[in-house]
């Protein structure tokens, strides 16, 4: 048995995602972005990083890229997030 247990590490992905939405909503583009990588993470942890979830994530992740200027690392999200559809 893995450190954190599935269901913890879900829930704390949650709640690092209503987190990263706050800072977003605040205009804390770093923070949210860092936020964003935790709840990768606890997907991970969680073993649903493969999940319509994660693509959630990426989305966002690829929305909040866009909005620093950083571009091509927005394309690239964008597109694991639609593989990932695709093969959902």
């Amino acid at each position: 048995k893995g450190r954190v247990d599935g269901r913890a590490a879900s829930d704390f992905a949650l709640v690092l995602f209503a987190m990263a939405s706050v800072a977003e909503a605040e205009e804390r583009l770093f923070d949210a972005e860092t936020l964003l990588l935790q709840v990768l993470a606890a997907l991970e942890l969680a073993g649903i990083d493969e999940s319509i979830c994660t693509a959630a994530v990426y989305r966002s992740m690829s929305q909040l890229l866009f909005e620093d200027g950083h571009y091509g690392d927005a394309l690239a999200y964008v597109e694991r997030a639609e593989k990932l559809l695709h093969t959902k």
